[in-house]
């Protein structure tokens, strides 16, 4: 999903595949409807089909565009968590900082989970991402992961503001002056469950 996700967000290499966006949409409605499937039957065979073919789609478009600043902390925290875990916690928040930049991507996303148009898209957005979350019993916040401590925050935050190429490459790019800033609030917003500040970036 966060494959998937990372990568129709990013509008850097929009042009390198103009058809990776359209792939990137097929395979979230897939993952959306066959995720819940797969983790209530295990034998679900059609819901596995489309979790195979949703994986497949995720790869094709990370083939052509970078994943983005989700993928960032993973390496910082992976004593502690999964490296899809770690992608997926940070998600909605970085597309909260995202969002000023992506709102047309974010509706489109908005509208395969079913979120009624609203005058707050980015809140509803990340309402509904963590109602998936929910679904699948999977963590909203940073501090339910056990071992997760807060220095840990500071150490994604030195190993994130290093990788600038990334940082540059943005859908929103970090302003090398607020890097640090930029980065602790989100962070820290994922600590928290709390979007508030990171709006306001």
């Amino acid at each position: 999903m966060t494959h998937l996700m990372e990568g129709y967000f990013n509008n850097v290499d929009d042009a390198i595949d103009p058809e990776a966006n359209q792939r990137a949409l097929v395979g979230l409605k897939l993952v959306l409807e066959g995720l819940p499937r797969v983790l209530k039957d295990g034998q679900d065979r059609e819901a596995r089909r489309m979790m195979s073919l949703a994986s497949t789609l995720g790869g094709s478009v990370l083939f052509y565009k970078q994943a983005g600043l989700p993928h960032l902390n993973s390496f910082s925290w992976s004593n502690v968590m999964d490296h899809g875990e770690a992608v997926a916690v940070m998600l909605p928040y970085y597309s909260v900082y995202y969002a000023p930049n992506i709102s047309e991507k974010i509706k489109k996303v908005a509208e395969l989970m079913s979120i009624p148009e609203s005058k707050n898209l980015i809140q509803d957005f990340v309402q509904g991402l963590f109602e998936f979350y929910k679904k699948v019993d999977f963590p909203l916040t940073l501090k339910e992961f056990k071992n997760f401590s807060e220095d840990l925050i500071e150490k994604a935050v030195r190993d994130a503001s290093q990788n600038r190429m990334k940082l540059e490459a943005s859908p929103r790019p970090v302003p090398p002056e607020r890097c640090q800033e930029v980065l602790r609030t989100i962070i820290e917003g994922a600590y928290e469950g709390k979007i508030d500040k990171i709006v306001n970036l």
